[in-house]
């Protein structure tokens, strides 16, 4: 891929999140920390313009914990 190509696909915040959701979790979001494929999506009251990857919380009974795309890389 040519870096302008590379400029292109990742162009936007929510195109470079889909590609890390995507690499991150190519059969589905997973909870990080229990693997569990049962989660919430945790949005956001404010529309501010602050941009942050989507936020998910495990909904298993033993677990609970919130987790994004970004949680435990260079991004977090």
């Amino acid at each position: 891929m040519r870096l302008i190509d590379t400029a292109k696909a990742f162009a936007t915040d929510e195109q470079c999140l889909a590609y890390l959701e995507a690499s991150r979790w190519p059969k589905g979001v997973r909870c990080l920390t229990c693997g569990s494929a049962k989660y919430s999506r945790i949005t956001r009251k404010s529309a501010s313009k602050n941009k942050r990857a989507q936020l998910y919380q495990c909904l298993e009974p033993t677990c609970k914990q919130q987790f994004s795309a970004t949680t435990g890389t260079i991004f977090h």
